[in-house]
């Protein structure tokens, strides 16, 4: 039977890993912002310190680095 996906499913449908995705809760201040690399929901990761990974990830994409920013290294597995 057809249903219409979830904006993550759809999301999912067209991204082509490899993937960095992060989730955060807009409506809870403080929310824990969620890693997910390559569509991989059962691997989801929460950043230790989501402001610092995220200025770090800016300044690899200003910097114009070719490699991929590695979220891993700034993060622990979900509980």
């Amino acid at each position: 039977m057809y249903r219409d996906l979830t904006p993550q499913e759809e999301y999912f449908r067209v991204s082509k890993p490899p993937a960095d995705v992060l989730f955060v809760r807009q409506d809870i201040n403080n929310s824990p912002i969620y890693h997910v690399v390559d569509g991989k929901l059962d691997e989801m990761r929460v950043l230790n310190n989501p402001a610092e990974a995220v200025d770090l990830y800016c300044e690899h994409v200003l910097l114009g680095r070719e490699e991929r920013f590695d979220f891993i290294e700034h993060g622990r597995p979900l509980d």
